[in-house]
């Protein structure tokens, strides 16, 4: 059933200025939440039905957490015209920063520090600091999907696409009296072009010189500051944004790959932990029934989901925590992958090094903190064999699979997957365990 945008709107005219909507009563006025809201940032922005109901109530979306709430305001009368004004030809913010300005309110924001190398002649922003760091950093900011921002040591905050010539302000080497006015206009400059801040997450990608002027600022506007990259030397940084990447591409889905059918025999199979088997058991006859691309799930017992719950500081409970895909068509180039769910299962989950694959890296975080101390690949692969079990289902159709992985996950909501469902307080903690383990893992 289509969800009744207009319930919401009538529910809004008669509400404070001020709403917070947790995300099961939003359901509950409307009638369900699409997917796409939990998946996409654009959802939230543009001239779409939804988007129309509640400015036709006279509200905006000031601050989302998809999945958890959503905090709606009403518009002020002055605020409420529907045309964009008019561009000043002397202003200097162009392009994406204007768009963010007018009417692009997701919850979260994300600044990202200049470099000392850059480019020898006028340049965009993005294109002008060309330090490998400020690159990688760029890349996770553009595949975040959210707005984002440069924190110049000389022009303050800027737009990616804001056109600047090269300078030599080194920001840890100015004044402190100018560290302090920079925080100021760096705080007002984003409250001016994405705001208001109240109740949005600023996630800061800097060292202690940019952020200890800009804290003060941001919580008077009340922005949350969230730092991934906190107690990494800035020589780490660059392995912490190369696992993010390689995260992303194991689960990332793209145009080109729709699943076409039912998901729901694929949920229930990979959703039943009666169908999976001991590391141990795994047949022998494994390379038979496993020899392709397709769907994995791991199932955690009840020790294991202690260990768990003490490393995440939330309580897991026993049953599925994970689910993944290998070999999965790479879109939008169309290239095979190579993976196969023997090779994944086998090589990468249950041997190896930490690093090997996105769930050996989550489950050495945790447990990590939860034994309060480095746990090595042999501890990690034993614990492994004595507390998870494991679910795979093979597929022929490797150029959907991605899709279908996509919609899995939201259906069976693994407390430790971190991509294609919404926030919690687990997958938050999990976060900031993995920014301050991957970079040091064997």
């Amino acid at each position: 059933m289509a969800a009744d945008w207009s319930a919401l709107a009538g529910y809004l005219r008669g509400s404070a200025d001020t709403v917070t909507l947790t995300w099961p009563e939003l359901e509950d006025i409307v009638g369900g939440m699409p997917a796409s809201a939990l998946d996409h940032p654009a959802w939230w922005s543009g001239d779409r039905p939804h988007t129309r109901a509640w400015k036709s109530a006279g509200f905006t979306v000031t601050s989302k957490r998809p999945g958890v709430s959503v905090t709606f305001r009403r518009i002020r009368t002055d605020e409420s015209r529907t045309d964009p004004p008019v561009a000043d030809p002397t202003d200097p913010i162009e392009g994406a920063t204007k768009k963010v300005a007018t009417g692009d309110l997701t919850g979260r924001l994300l600044l990202i520090a200049c470099g000392k190398a850059k480019a020898s002649q006028p340049s965009a922003a993005k294109d002008l600091y060309v330090s490998p760091r400020f690159r990688k950093a760029r890349s996770h900011a553009e595949r975040s999907g959210v707005p984002w921002f440069i924190l110049s040591a000389e022009h303050g905050l800027v737009s990616p696409d804001e056109w600047l010539a090269p300078y030599e302000r080194y920001l840890p080497t100015t004044p402190r009296d100018y560290r302090i006015a920079w925080g100021e206009w760096v705080a007002a400059r984003l409250d001016l072009l994405a705001g208001p801040l109240t109740g949005r997450i600023v996630e800061v990608h800097a060292c202690e010189a940019y952020l200890e002027p800009l804290t003060a600022p941001l919580t008077r506007r009340g922005a949350r500051i969230e730092r991934p990259l906190q107690g990494l030397t800035s020589g780490r940084w660059q392995t912490w944004y190369d696992a993010q990447a390689t995260s992303d591409s194991e689960t990332t889905t793209h145009d080109g790959g729709a699943f076409v059918g039912d998901p729901q025999a694929w949920i229930a199979c990979l959703g039943e932990e009666a169908n999976s088997v001991l590391p141990a058991d795994l047949p022998s006859t494994a390379r038979e029934v496993m020899d392709g691309p397709g769907l994995y799930s791991w199932f955690v017992d009840g020790p294991g989901a202690d260990d768990l719950s003490r490393g995440l500081q939330v309580e897991i409970s026993p049953g599925l925590v994970y689910v993944g895909q290998t070999g999965a068509t790479k879109w939008p180039s169309g290239k095979p992958s190579e993976g196969r769910l023997v090779n994944r299962i086998r090589r990468q989950h249950l041997a190896g090094r930490r690093s090997s694959s996105t769930l050996r890296r989550t489950l050495g975080a945790i447990l990590d903190a939860a034994m309060q101390h480095p746990v090595s690949r042999e501890e990690l692969t034993a614990w492994m064999f004595a507390h998870l079990r494991v679910v795979t289902a093979i597929t022929p159709d490797a150029a959907s699979l991605g899709d279908l992985e996509r919609q899995v996950v939201q259906a069976l909501n693994p407390p430790l997957n971190l991509d294609h469902v919404g926030p919690s307080p687990a997958r938050a903690h999990l976060k900031r365990l993995r920014a301050a383990t991957d970079d040091t893992i064997p």
